[in-house]
């Protein structure tokens, strides 16, 4: 799946959501360009490329019921309002751009549904 989010990041915030909450955490905007973003999931496999910035991999962890996914129930301040995290390992992530690179592989990852909109 291919989409171009670039509109997303134009005014921090201003359209409210999940930017709204993050903005007064973003000190410095480093750059905005547009890009194609791949996104493709596989059961409880996530996969997100930019070319020549990021890659990323992550899997659900399994919890007590392999057949349902372990979750954390009403987070404080999470990307996704409504939508409870999927609690993941990533095998890969990796970012390089604006002379800033690095590897956070293996480390504790997040996905869930999301709907963003003003």
């Amino acid at each position: 799946m291919l989409r171009n989010y670039s509109f997303i990041l134009v005014d921090w915030g201003q359209a409210g959501g999940f930017l709204a909450n993050v903005a007064a955490f973003i000190d410095k905007v480093m750059g905005v360009k547009m890009t194609v973003i791949k996104f493709e999931k596989d059961g409880k496999k996530r996969r997100m490329h930019i070319p020549n910035v990021l890659d990323i991999e992550i899997e659900a962890i399994a919890g007590g019921d392999p057949n349902k996914e372990s979750t954390i129930t009403n987070p404080a301040l999470y990307g996704a309002a409504g939508f409870d995290p999927v609690i993941s390992q990533s095998t890969k992530y990796v970012y390089h751009d604006h002379g800033l690179e690095w590897d956070n592989s293996g480390k504790n990852a997040f996905y869930s549904h999301f709907a963003y909109g003003p």
